[in-house]
Order: C-alpha cells, then structure tokens, then sequence
C-alpha cells in the first residue's frame, strides 16, 4: 500500500505538486527513497512527523506517502544537496526518535526494490549502530545483502544469548562491542578484512575481540559463528 501511494504521488505530480508528473523515461538516477519506522511512535505524532518530514527542503521533494506506520519520501538530489538533506532528515529522526534510511541513487521504476532495501538497512544499522538514527544504504550495503541472503534461505528469526550478553554490556557501559562481534563473524573471523570494513586498526578490532571472548568465557569461533548472527 505504501508502494502504491508512493507511485501514486509521483504520478500526479508529488506531495507538494510542485513537481512535473512522473516521466515516461525514468528519473536518471537522481532521487534518493527515505524510509521511516514509525511503529514504536504514538499515532497521534504520526502526522507531525510526516509534516515534519516534507519540510526538508520541499523543493526537492517530488513523492511522499505515509501508511501502516511508515512513511517514506522521494528526494530529488539536483534540488538537494545531499549532505543537507542527511542533517537534517537526522535531526528529525531524533526530534521524534525514530529510525530512517536513505537509499542509493535510483530511477523511479524502482521504487519496490529501494523501499525493501531502505527496510533491510534500517536493520541492518540498528544493530550495528544503535546510537544513530539515520542509516544509508551505501555504507552498509554487505551487510544489508547478508540480511537478504538470510531472508532468501529462510532462516528463523532467533536471539543468541551470547550476543545479548555483548548488546546488555554495550547498553550498561557505553561501548560498542556488538558491533565489533557483528562485522567479525561477518567475514568469518577474518580480523583484516573485519577491520577494513570497520575503519579501525587491526590491533583495536583484536582488542575488542579478546574482550567479547573475556564477557563470554570464550572466543567467538566457526562452531558458534552461524548461531550467533
């Protein structure tokens, strides 16, 4: 239904109308999906942060719809700059504390394919960075296709005590070893590559490793490595 509504929209002309119809040839890639979780919100905010969500930078807005507790809008990069755009699509995730993600550049004849994605991410970077409240796909694309692969082979949803352990002591003492544990059983306990991908030095992600295995009594290895993501 959102799909439908967002097709819906662009078709005539966007939220605010100011926008041409949807064009016969696509959009070139120039547009950007956000998506937004809103369930964990009172309804009764839902319109204000929908309101809130098409006041950045209405120029550049050419699609918006909100359904079923999430809202999604089609930002036109040549009328946005995009690191505006992230600031403040952030600042209003926070106002309202809620989650969002941005997609990559598309054509609009791809609009079910990026609000799947958009979701995915949103799980993807909640997981890995639950401090933040804006997510892109671009940054955290492996992983997103990791969480396809996952749905794809159908596996059940589960939560690891193992990993809660880490996720609890991340809550209690402000550190972020959840994520470390994450990127390292992603690339199979590979510390380069996990590093890599991390942007830290092999020697801190070592650290951090050691440190889970000091929480839990043991190292992370193969054995445990496909029970704990």
């Amino acid at each position: 239904a959102l799909e439908a509504r967002l097709f819906t929209a662009l078709r005539n002309g966007g939220e605010n109308g100011a926008q041409p119809p949807f064009p016969k040839d696509g959009f070139g890639g120039d547009y950007l999906l956000f998506y937004a979780d809103v369930n964990e919100l009172e309804e009764d905010s839902w319109p204000k942060l929908f309101a809130a969500l098409t006041a950045v930078h209405p120029a550049g807005v050419s699609a918006a719809a909100f359904y079923g507790g999430a809202a999604a809008v089609i930002f036109r990069l040549s009328a946005c700059p995009k690191a505006d755009l992230e600031d403040s699509l952030n600042a209003v995730l926070r106002e309202f504390g809620v989650f969002g993600a941005l997609s990559q550049p598309f054509d609009g004849y791809r609009i079910p394919k990026q609000l799947e994605l958009t979701k995915l991410t949103i799980q993807a970077g909640s997981r890995l960075y639950p401090k933040q409240r804006l997510y892109r796909f671009e940054t955290l694309a492996s992983f997103v296709f990791f969480l396809v692969a996952q749905r794809n082979l159908r596996l059940a949803n589960y939560h690891n005590e193992d990993v809660l352990q880490i996720i609890h002591h991340d809550y209690e003492k402000g550190t972020d070893l959840s994520r470390s544990l994450y990127v390292y059983l992603f690339y199979f306990m590979d510390l380069k590559s996990a590093a890599k991908e991390v942007q830290v030095h092999r020697n801190t992600l070592d650290y951090q490793i050691k440190k889970i295995g000091q929480l839990l009594g043991r190292l992370p290895d193969m054995e445990k490595r496909f029970e704990m993501m």
